[in-house]
């Protein structure tokens, strides 16, 4: 998503706007962790209830 899709959606959920360099230190804030998430092992099997 890009910096004003995100405002966009902030806007339209909660009535509010957000400036960009708001979102950017966000996100960066928590890139780290967002890719440490998606490189992580997967396990074989998931149960399916």
């Amino acid at each position: 998503m890009t910096i004003r899709e995100i405002q966009g959606h902030l806007e339209e959920l909660y009535a509010t706007k957000v400036s960009s360099e708001l979102i950017s230190k966000v996100t960066d804030g928590i890139l780290e962790e967002v890719t440490a998430w998606q490189n992580r092992a997967l396990d074989s099997v998931y149960p399916i209830m």
